[in-house]
């Protein structure tokens, strides 16, 4: 597989504040549902396969009403599925999907309410631009970079990843210390 370098770009706080809001509320959703589910059911996780919800995640074999036998997933968690043939395990693949969904939208939110969602493929690979939130309101961006056709001819650009003409060019070490940041800051309690 071809390894494909990124650029890295910061966005200026008053071009993300929409995107930011934005992305917020899809988040907050997603984490509320998720909250909500793991509630009603007590486990510890869910499983979801793009916007398809799989089963719920216990640390013991859970046997809840509606859903089939557990099934051992790794060393510490096991998994059990809502069965399709009651009405409750019916109930429970609806409540996983709607998680699901939430979760999906999630991913790519802010990328798609900046405007600055692409991608390109390598021939073994896809390679997305990704935004993340810095703790100051400005939005980091990782864009694949190159010329993709002429370094692998097997390769196509699906979605040429579009780059505000305001935001600003920084090297990798600075990115990957602003992102650090950003992610320590948010994973302190409040």
């Amino acid at each position: 597989m071809l390894t494909i370098k990124r650029d890295f770009y910061i966005l200026p706080a008053k071009v993300c504040v929409d995107a930011l809001v934005r992305f917020n509320i899809a988040k907050d959703d997603a984490s509320s549902a998720t909250t909500d589910l793991k509630d009603e059911y007590g486990c510890d996780g869910v499983i979801c396969s793009g916007s398809i919800g799989v089963g719920l995640a216990y640390r013991f074999a859970a046997r809840i009403n509606g859903f089939g036998p557990p099934t051992r997933i790794n060393s510490s968690h096991w998994m059990i599925k809502p069965d399709r043939k009651t009405n409750a395990g019916m109930v429970a693949q609806n409540k996983l999907d709607d998680v699901a969904d939430l979760l999906t939208l999630l991913t790519w939110s802010l990328e798609k309410c900046l405007g600055v969602f692409g991608m390109v493929a390598d021939g073994d690979a896809t390679h997305f631009v990704v935004a993340k939130p810095l703790n100051d309101g400005r939005v980091m961006l990782s864009v694949p970079q190159g010329d993709w056709l002429s370094r692998d001819p097997l390769g196509c650009i699906l979605d040429l990843p579009v780059i505000p003409a305001d935001s600003e060019l920084v090297d990798e070490a600075r990115a990957k210390r602003l992102i650090n940041e950003a992610m320590t800051q948010a994973k302190e309690p409040s």
